[in-house]
């Protein structure tokens, strides 16, 4: 009977530790592996993304100014910027157009938070609307995560 017993243990006590390391090592795997949103190191990705695609935009938006000049010998008004017929002409749309965490593709014409501005002025850099007054410079401003602005000029 004992010699069974030695069989016994010698077979499934090996099992067992071994079920039972492998329980272990999948809870402890598992609880490293979860996915959190709010975690710092999440929203510091989030955060420097958002800053990358503000960066993009400005620098999209104010690329389709620089081209429509030397198109039209004058640069766009903002209100030629968000028509549909520039946004077309010069593919710029969603994700150019809208804030990473703004609500609607439009542009401003000044500076604030979740929105990107476009805000083109004559050579005095009084408001401009390119029949009164042309449009010679601007500048696209969009504001970053730290509440600092991320801008481009640029002047005839």
């Amino acid at each position: 009977m004992s010699k069974i017993i030695k069989i016994i243990a010698i077979i499934f006590v090996p099992i067992i530790a071994i079920l039972v390391l492998g329980i272990i090592f999948v809870n402890t795997w598992s609880n490293k592996q979860t996915y959190n949103p709010n975690s710092q190191v999440n929203q510091a990705l989030r955060d420097q993304a958002a800053g990358t695609q503000r960066k993009n935009s400005v620098g999209t938006i104010a690329g389709d100014a620089q081209d429509y000049r030397a198109k039209n010998g004058k640069y766009p008004t903002n209100e030629t910027v968000n028509s549909s017929t520039f946004q077309s002409e010069y593919n710029l749309a969603a994700p150019f157009t809208q804030d990473p965490h703004g609500t609607t593709p439009v542009i401003g014409i000044s500076p604030s938070k979740n929105t990107y501005s476009y805000s083109p002025t004559a050579s005095d850099g009084s408001m401009c609307n390119n029949v009164d007054k042309t449009c010679l410079k601007f500048k696209v401003v969009a504001i970053m995560n730290n509440g600092s602005q991320y801008s481009l000029t640029e002047s005839q």
